[in-house]
C-alpha cells in the first residue's frame, strides 16, 4: 500500500504525539507509584523466576564442593531489597560476581567435568545453545561471552534457564578512577580488533595474570576483564574489602544465596535511587532476545513479556 507525502507526514506526527503522551504517563507513573509495591511476575515468567532460583541453588552447591564461593549481585539483589525478597517482576536471570582467580578455575572446571561450548566470534550463540540442548538434555552447559559467562540448563531454548557469572579484581590499592576509566578504553579498543572469542580470552587471559592493576589481594576491589560493568556501566566506584567480605547468606525467593556484605553500598553504586522505577520496566533482558531468535525459526516463547526485543550484548 502506497502512501503520498502528506500522508505519511500525518502519520508521523500522529505517532509522534501518541509517544510523547505515552513519555508523559510513564513520568508520571515513575514519580507517584511506589516500586516496591508491584506485585511479582505470573504466568510462564514466574515459573521461569522459581526454576531460575533452584537452578542457582543447584550450582552454588557445585561450586562449594569446588572451594568456590559466588556472591550474587546487581538485578538480583535490586529485587531482594525493593521486591520484599524475590525477583524483580519482570527479570528473568540472576548475576553472581566471583573473584578473578576463582573466576578463571570456574571456566576450566565447566570445560573438564561438565560441558564448555566453543562459539566462533561470528557464529550465532543461540542456534549453538539450541543444538546443545537438545544433544545435552538437562545439563549444565557454559558458554563464555567477552561480558560474562553463562551456564544454562534445560531441553531447549524454550525451557532453559541461565544465571550468569562475572569477575571481580584485587585492584591495586593505589589505583585511581582514571586507571579504571583508562583500563576500561583498553579493553574497549581490545574488543574493536574482532578477534575470535578465543583470542580474546586469551588476552583477557594475560591481562589478568600481568596487568599491575591487578593484584592477588588488597583493600580495593572493583570490575575488570570479562566483566560486563568495566565496558558497558558508568564507574561505580571502587569497593573496599569489607564491603565484599565476609559474604553473607541471605533467603532469596525462600532460598539460602550468597552474596556480598554491603548490599546497601553495592545498590545505590550502581543504581543510584534504586527505589525509583527504572527506565526499562516491564523488559525481559535474556527472554527477549531469546523470543527474537526463536521467531526466526518459526518458533515462540509463550511469554507475552518477551515478545519486546531489547538490545542485549550477554
Amino acid at each position: 500500500m502506497s502512501h503520498d507525502k502528506e500522508s505519511l507526514q500525518r502519520m508521523f506526527l500522529s505517532l509522534q504525539a501518541n509517544n510523547e503522551k505515552l513519555e508523559n504517563q510513564f513520568k508520571y507513573l515513575r514519580q507517584h507509584v511506589d516500586a516496591s509495591s508491584l506485585p511479582p511476575a505470573e504466568g510462564a515468567l514466574r515459573e521461569l523466576q522459581l526454576k531460575t532460583v533452584a537452578f542457582a541453588k543447584e550450582v552454588t552447591n557445585i561450586l562449594a564442593s569446588y572451594n568456590m564461593t559466588p556472591f550474587m549481585f546487581a538485578g538480583a539483589l535490586l529485587g531482594y531489597k525493593r521486591h520484599d525478597k524475590g525477583f524483580v517482576p519482570w527479570d528473568d536471570d540472576i548475576d553472581f560476581a566471583l573473584m578473578g582467580a576463582d573466576f578463571w578455575r570456574l571456566i576450566d572446571v565447566i570445560r573438564e567435568d561438565f560441558i564448555l561450548l566453543d562459539l566462533p566470534k561470528h557464529n550465532n550463540m543461540w542456534a549453538l545453545l539450541d543444538n546443545a540442548f537438545r544433544k545435552h538434555p538437562n545439563k549444565i552447559i557454559g558458554l563464555q561471552t567477552p561480558f560474562c559467562l553463562h551456564l544454562y540448563k534445560g531441553k531447549s531454548l524454550e525451557d532453559c534457564v541461565n544465571i550468569e557469572f562475572m569477575p571481580y579484581y584485587y585492584w591495586n590499592d593505589s589505583a585511581t578512577s582514571k586507571d579504571y576509566t583508562n583500563h576500561a578504553k583498553e579493553i574497549h579498543a581490545l574488543l574493536a580488533k574482532q578477534y575470535s572469542w578465543e583470542k580474546l580470552f586469551s588476552c583477557y587471559k594475560e591481562i589478568f595474570a600481568n596487568n599491575p592493576l591487578y593484584c592477588e589481594k588488597s583493600h580495593k576491589i572493583g570490575a575488570g576483564v570479562g566483566n560486563f560493568t568495566l565496558t558497558n556501566w558508568k564507574f561505580p566506584g571502587f569497593y573496599t574489602k569489607d564491603q565484599v567480605f565476609p559474604l553473607q547468606n541471605i533467603m532469596f525467593e525462600n532460598v539460602e544465596l550468597p552474596t556480598l556484605n554491603n548490599i546497601e553500598h553495592h545498590l545505590q553504586a550502581v543504581y543510584g535511587d534504586y527505589m525509583q522505577l527504572p527506565s526499562d520496566i516491564g523488559i525481559t533482558v535474556t527472554s527477549s532476545v531469546v523470543h527474537a531468535y526463536l521467531q526466526t525459526q518459526n518458533r515462540t516463547l509463550n511469554m507475552p513479556e518477551a515478545s519486546v526485543t531489547c538490545k542485549h550484548k550477554g
